[in-house]
């Protein structure tokens, strides 16, 4: 359910059931539908695979094996999949060096690549967009630093390989520039478009012209150079774009007439009533003509001047890109959605009952601004999770996903945490098509047929468990990792598990001892064990610069050795294993876990 169509997938008969698609197994591809068929099979048993679509994940179990009789049809044989998904964060201005860009897994918040594009040194912050710049249906990350150095624009690889850079204000500028990916001029590649983070609203359009596979631009001559606000006001911008519609040749009107031609948003920082325009940009006699304004979280008795942030996304069933809108200053975190009204002219209006949307964030800290993006989950091209972060001042360190219930009047679920080892603030964009060279870690795909699980993991080859009580309840939803709740991660929350496990008064499955610490079950699984141990170790050894502010070494070093006292009875420790930490919960994962140590 949810699930799309999907062509080109190869589905095999796995004579020899090895689950791997051999020469000279009988194979078959989707339609364009996602159908598929084997004719003429003889009576026998058969097992049907799927050779799994580049960067994405199967949602169901394999099919049991088919008994097929002589004149008998076999329907329903299914296979589910959705695309990975990935999201890229930006640091904001701070004091941690360096200040990186970071590809994450949506679902479970794993690193997928991380670079520092502007050295070790730069502490101004990194704003980002994401698109297509090289025509190959596979998103660039395209970067700008903030405040204090020059404003050179990037184009990186989802990997973090630099493709191309240029200055869009010139060789003095360094009021810092935010920038957006969308295809301008119709010709099928994703334009970059920049505007000043400071400064009056000086919007520039680049196209983009492939030379020998990389994207160029010539900031002599940009494709359009218009000011968004009037020059009096410095404040800064944000700025978003897709196709939303075009200007009627018959009326001169607005219309929501998609002509494969990005529109442009900007929406005003802090300093002057939040304004959002639309500008179309397609006209040959114009630079820009502004076809839309509103002006998001003020109301007849409240001018809200603390600024936005802008996404764009398709929310409901039209074919029209809507805008997503996240507060800024003292805007209480709120994120709102305004969509288009497809009549003529076209105009925009909030879909929230309240006209104001709903609260990101609710803690001491939610009059930080909001940075936002949206998420198409199952592959219909239509936005389903809207993602946020906090800007400055934030406290939270989460980044957090809302799942849309409805579209009109929005409503979202409660907030999931994506991940809260990310130390802010924080920009965030959408990577709509990830890499296939992003190494996406995969939970085993169960099968349908009857299997010993003794055979995939043996129960009784694991090291002692302390059992809890029930999932959920003994995990930190803000921070699996955090077993203490101090804010942290370190060597403690380590040690408590180990004491917990080594505790020989440890209470049977039925007992509850009143006085451990709440959040031992890191991979919240109902048990503490020496899995939950290696998670935090791995994580420790792993993003020891990110868990804390104070001793880059400090964590890593203790956490080794903390490994080293506890393992050495053990042998050979698990070296992979996957932490889900509680995103996706209505699909069962079974964790990859290699050299399992056999007793303690």
């Amino acid at each position: 359910v949810g699930d799309v169509g999907l062509a080109g997938v190869t589905l095999f008969i796995d004579a020899n059931l090895n689950g791997v698609f051999d020469a000279g197994e009988l194979s078959t591809v989707t339609t364009a539908n996602g159908s598929y068929s084997f004719a003429n099979l003889g009576p026998g048993t058969y097992r049907v695979r799927e050779v799994r679509p580049n960067v994405s994940i199967q949602t169901t179990p394999n099919p049991a094996d088919i008994q097929a009789s002589s004149g008998n049809n076999v329907f329903e044989v299914d296979f589910g999949n959705h695309r990975h998904r990935a999201i890229v964060i930006g640091m904001g201005k701070s004091a941690m060096s360096p200040q990186l860009v970071t590809v994450l897994d949506e679902e479970d918040g794993a690193i997928l690549s991380e670079f520092a594009p502007y050295g070790s040194s730069f502490l101004g912050g990194v704003r980002i967009g994401t698109g297509d710049l090289t025509g190959d249906q596979v998103d660039e990350i395209v970067t700008a630093p903030g405040w204090s150095i020059i404003s050179q624009v990037q184009v990186y690889a989802q990997s973090g390989v630099l493709l191309t850079s240029f200055q869009p204000y010139g060789s003095t500028f360094s009021n810092g520039v935010q920038v957006a990916v969308a295809d301008v001029d119709g010709d099928g590649l994703g334009d970059i478009i920049t505007v000043p983070s400071w400064g009056p609203s000086q919007v520039k359009v680049f196209r983009n012209v492939l030379v020998n596979g990389n994207p160029t631009f010539d900031t002599a001559h940009p494709y359009r150079n218009f000011l968004a606000f009037p020059a009096s006001f410095i404040g800064g911008s944000a700025v978003s774009a897709a196709d939303m519609g075009s200007i009627s040749p018959l009326s001169g009107r607005f219309e929501n007439t998609l002509d494969q031609k990005a529109e442009i948003i900007v929406g005003s920082n802090a300093g002057m009533k939040t304004t959002v325009k639309v500008f179309d940009v397609s006209q040959v006699n114009s630079s820009a003509t502004e076809v839309q304004v509103i002006t998001p979280f003020s109301t007849s008795a409240f001018n809200y001047q603390g600024g936005v942030s802008l996404a764009t996304a398709r929310i409901n069933n039209d074919l029209i890109p809507d805008i997503v809108l996240g507060a800024g200053v003292n805007g209480g975190s709120m994120i709102d959605v305004w969509a288009w009204s497809n009549t003529a002219p076209a105009t925009l209006a909030s879909t929230s009952s309240n006209g104001n949307g709903f609260a990101a964030f609710t803690d001491s800290s939610k009059n930080s601004p909001i940075q936002v993006t949206a998420m198409d989950t199952n592959g219909d091209d239509i936005s389903d999770t809207i993602v946020a972060v906090q800007g400055p001042g934030g406290t939270t360190d989460r980044i957090v996903a809302f799942n849309i219930i409805s579209e009109s009047p929005l409503q979202v679920s409660p907030a999931i945490t994506v991940s809260s080892r990310f130390l802010g603030p924080l920009f965030v964009a959408a990577i709509k098509n990830p890499s296939p060279a992003l190494h996406f870690v995969d939970p085993p795909v169960p099968n349908a047929n009857p299997v010993n699980v003794a055979n995939l993991v043996s129960l009784s080859e694991l090291p002692a468990t302390g059992r809890l009580v029930s999932a959920g309840v003994y995990s930190n939803l803000q921070n699996p990792l955090d077993v203490d709740n101090d804010g942290t991660v370190s060597p403690l929350d380590i040690l408590l598990v180990i004491n917990w496990l080594n505790k020989s008064d440890r209470p049977t499955q039925n007992e509850i001892l009143a006085d451990h610490p709440r959040f031992l079950d890191v991979n919240n699984d109902g048990f503490a064990s020496p899995i939950d141990v290696l998670i935090i170790i791995n994580h420790l050894n792993n993003h020891s610069t990110k868990t804390t502010l104070n001793s880059v070494n400090g964590e890593g070093e203790a956490s080794t050795s903390a490994s080293d006292a506890y393992f050495s009875q053990l042998g050979n420790a698990s070296d992979e294993i996957s932490v889900d930490s509680e995103r996706r919960q209505q699909l069962t994962r079974i964790r990859r876990l290699s050299s399992l140590p056999t007793r303690l």
